[in-house]
This record gives structure tokens, C-alpha cells and sequence, in this order.
């Protein structure tokens, strides 16, 4: 949480923001963070004119599931945030906006939000990647499995046989 109202009442110019904060690892588990280092914060709170904005620049260090042979993936994970502050009951149709209850402003949700917003849906370990095996799960870019390639729908079995032919 951040306190604000040094920036409200005039008696500072703008507040510095320099901190780290801890990502919730069960939340980051739904997008297919394995793991995460605090994400670091570099910002600051000032006016312009008569309006108040939240300055903030974020990164961290996530490992990531490969999609296609589930070895860990480490991505650096960096973004920039740049909204306006209004008490929370001005926020109804803001959408780029921070809410502030009591000239105090929850950093980890803003971060969180646009954090996730910024995982990659797929990750891959090498655009070359091949993949587990779907018969016997071995991982095909360490060992070539004996499996069969051929799986044919047992509807379709039929219509190999006029290839034959």
C-alpha cells in the first residue's frame, strides 16, 4: 500500500516508488508460472496540472511450463504502467485509471492486472521443440521413442485400405 496524501496536500511534489513485492504463486499457477521472483517496482506519483497519475515500471523473472514438453522456460516478464489516481468512487467509467480508498493505493492488484496481462499464452523452450511423445510421454528432444506414428481412427480404418490398392 502506498499512502498518498503527502501528494494531495501539497507537501511533497511527487512520492518515489521503489520496492519489490511477492507474486502469489497459487494465482500465478493458473497462466503457467511454475515459479516467479518478486517483481521489482521503479515509479513514482505526481501531478500534472490538477490531475494525479501513477508512473510505475515493473519486472521479474518467471519460469514457465513449455507447452509442448513441459521443461521449465525462464522469461523475464517487464511492463510499464502509466494511469491516473481517482478516489474509487470516480472510477465508474475510467478505465485506465487507479482507485484510491482513504489516499491509499493497492500497488499489487495494479501490478497483478497488468502483469498478467503481459504472460505469454503459449511458451515454448525452442520453436524447434518436439514435444512429448502422446503415446508413451517421453520427451522427443532428449530420446526418440519406438511408439507408432500411425494412429488411425478405427472409423477411418476402411479407407486406408483403397491407399493400398
Amino acid at each position: 500500500m502506498i499512502d498518498i496524501s503527502p501528494v494531495l496536500n501539497g507537501k511533497k511534489a511527487e512520492i518515489e516508488i521503489s520496492q519489490e513485492v511477492k507474486c502469489d504463486s497459487n494465482e500465478l499457477r493458473t497462466y503457467g508460472v511454475t515459479e516467479s521472483s518478486p517483481v521489482i517496482l521503479d515509479g513514482r506519483i505526481f501531478f500534472v496540472d490538477s490531475e494525479l497519475y501513477l508512473e510505475l515500471n515493473y519486472r521479474s523473472e518467471f519460469i514457465f511450463e513449455c507447452s509442448r514438453c513441459l521443461e521449465g522456460v525462464k522469461r523475464d516478464i517487464q511492463g510499464r504502467i502509466f494511469k491516473e489516481i481517482l478516489h474509487e468512487d470516480e472510477i465508474e467509467e475510467e478505465i485506465d485509471a487507479v482507485g484510491h480508498s482513504n489516499y491509499l493505493i493497492n500497488l499489487y492488484d495494479v501490478v497483478m492486472e497488468d502483469l498478467i496481462l503481459s504472460i505469454p499464452i503459449q511458451v515454448l523452450c525452442d520453436s524447434e521443440c518436439k514435444g512429448l511423445c502422446p503415446n508413451c510421454g517421453i520427451n522427443l528432444n532428449q530420446k526418440q521413442c519406438d511408439c507408432e506414428d500411425e494412429k488411425i481412427d478405427p472409423r477411418f480404418e476402411s479407407l486406408k485400405q483403397l491407399f493400398k490398392e
